[in-house]
């Protein structure tokens, strides 16, 4: 039983370093359906098309370089720009006529980070400039408390 499920981490960790290959890298991807959304930064899909459930369906998407606030956040003026950030993000994706997930890979958390463009428009840029979010390029996060 333990050497089965070891085999199934072994596959589905080639499976995922084999998605993340350069070969790979710029490819664009158009979600079959908008499954929900975490925050202003995270939403689910599934991705139709010839592949297995385990790969295609449920599968996290992050917006690459913006950080939105968390709705667990450690202040009400987070929390409250959270849900503002959310609730933002669901209106362009459920509004969207079509949704492309470019320049995909990998992150370390095995979700899919991109840059997101709905009918054109890229989202993380879009939510920068209205104040939903703010550029990220990786490392420390500052906070949100700090910025009312």
């Amino acid at each position: 039983m333990k050497l089965a499920k070891l085999a199934i981490v072994l596959l589905m960790l080639t499976v995922f370093v084999g998605c993340d290959h350069p070969a790979h890298a710029g490819e664009t991807i158009k979600p079959g359906s908008i499954i929900s959304v975490h925050d202003g930064d995270t939403f689910t899909i599934n991705v139709d098309g010839d592949c297995p459930n385990i790969l295609c369906s449920k599968i996290p998407v992050r917006i690459n370089g913006i950080d939105a606030p968390e709705l667990r956040g450690k202040c009400e003026h987070e929390k409250s720009g959270a849900m503002d950030s959310r609730a933002y993000l669901t209106h362009l994706l459920l509004s969207a006529k079509e949704v492309e997930l470019r320049n995909v890979h990998r992150d370390k958390y095995f979700r899919i980070n991109a840059a997101v463009f709905v009918d054109g428009l890229d989202v993380g840029a879009d939510m920068i400039s209205k104040g939903f979010a703010r550029s990220y390029g990786g490392g420390k996060r500052a906070g949100w408390c700090d910025t009312q």
